[in-house]
């Protein structure tokens, strides 16, 4: 109640129609609606009516980066380790992967770890630059034999396009047109694929090429390193004429 002049007595309280909001000590609490009662609902030949409660099941996939726990050699050195920079994106590739292909960098060799970190950074920087997401390989091998990992064991990388996503891509560092591959090199390498093997990234009888064998008229990886591919059990030659020899 209020008096004639639109004034609210002590103790009282207003109603506004306009907002239906009422103004109690100060407070403004919205006005209750009351939930309508329903006894009874007819339906008539519907499918689509669902009585009680209904349980509803959600699918997520999530993926993680794929880390390669069983090879903790001190020759191989995780991103943290060689102080990659963060990749921009990651697209996943379905495990596990038929094709490797084998690539170089065609810059300086390395020799030294520090050498080969310094190189790895300036490959990175070198494709980011470029717009990739970040460094290209899957994995890396110095001049000194160390393997680092570049995206990562089941991150698709960039190499060759059309083969990006169904191949693990591995680059030397180096330019083996002018550099000779050094035996710890294939020897780490080899147990970076057999581990892959064993982890279920690779499949067993998977194949292995060089970069210029699927791209024809292409260099990479060097003809010093296209000649000892056969040290890989599972190379397949076909292509091979197609590589430039520099």
């Amino acid at each position: 109640m209020w008096d004639s002049n639109g004034v609210v007595p002590a103790g009282g309280h207003r109603v506004d129609p306009v907002s239906d909001v009422a103004v109690l000590d100060e407070r403004a609490i919205a006005a209750a609606v009351p939930a309508p009662h329903i006894e009874t609902v007819n339906v008539s030949k519907s499918s689509k009516v669902h009585v009680g409660t209904k349980v509803v099941c959600i699918t997520q996939n999530v993926h993680n980066k794929e880390m390669l726990k069983g090879l903790n050699e001190t020759w191989y050195l995780r991103r943290d380790e060689w102080q990659a920079m963060p990749s921009y994106g990651e697209d996943f590739l379905k495990l596990p992967i038929g094709f490797v292909i084998i690539g170089h960098s065609a810059a300086n060799n390395c020799e030294q770890r520090y050498r080969c970190i310094e190189a790895m950074l300036e490959v990175q920087r070198d494709h980011m630059r470029r717009g990739f997401s970040d460094i290209g390989p899957n994995f890396l091998v110095g001049g000194n034999g160390d393997v680092f990992e570049g995206r990562g064991a089941n991150v698709f990388g960039a190499m060759v396009t059309s083969w990006n996503r169904r191949s693990i891509s591995i680059m030397f560092l180096g330019n083996y047109v002018l550099f000779k591959p050094i035996e710890v090199q294939f020897n780490h390498t080899s147990i970076l694929l057999d581990t892959l093997v064993r982890e279920g990234v690779l499949k067993p009888d998977y194949i292995l090429y060089g970069q210029c064998q699927l791209l024809p008229l292409t260099v990479s990886p060097g003809p010093l390193l296209v000649s000892e591919l056969k040290r890989f059990p599972h190379w397949n030659n076909t292509g091979k004429n197609e590589c430039l020899p520099g």
